[in-house]
């Protein structure tokens, strides 16, 4: 189980948190979760969608639990991030601009369809979303992005 669908729930809980250690506990917290309540999986729903379901909850506590602790000692601090739209775009300057650029739930569902494939059913399932929300969501991502983005470099990152 661990080895299927760790490297798909590190990628994504390392783009959703900005932090590769945090998402790496994320990780190890959301199997031991899934593993103690596994007896409450609906095995009509696709089991990666529940693990990301659980994921994504884990590290929505997460970066809560960060940002209050960062309010209490006044210090808001943000992981530097490269939000030049000229920067050239390899397939990760198109997923770095894209962070700079669009709002965390855009970005989490561009993320989960686009950069792991899921359905939108699943990424409706987990962001706790509607299917109709998530296409919107996902629309006006693309549109964001087409509008941010030089047309000739993100056609370029788009050939590679």
């Amino acid at each position: 189980m661990v080895r299927r669908h760790r490297p798909k729930l590190l990628r994504f809980l390392t783009a959703y948190l900005r932090n590769s250690s945090d998402a790496e506990d994320i990780v190890q917290d959301t199997f031991a979760r899934a593993y103690r309540a596994m007896d409450r999986y609906d095995p009509r729903h696709s089991f990666t969608t529940w693990l990301f379901v659980i994921g994504r909850r884990l590290a929505a506590n997460e970066k809560r639990r960060l940002a209050r602790r960062r309010e209490s000692q006044d210090e808001l601090r943000e992981e530097p991030v490269d939000e030049d739209p000229a920067a050239p775009l390899d397939a990760g300057g198109l997923w770095t601009a894209a962070k700079g650029i669009l709002p965390e739930a855009a970005y989490a569902a561009l993320w989960l369809h686009y950069g792991e494939d899921q359905p939108v059913k699943d990424v409706a399932r987990i962001l706790g979303k509607s299917v109709t929300g998530v296409k919107g969501t996902l629309f006006r991502a693309r549109r964001t992005l087409a509008s941010k983005l030089d047309p000739d470099l993100l056609a370029e990152s788009i050939a590679r």
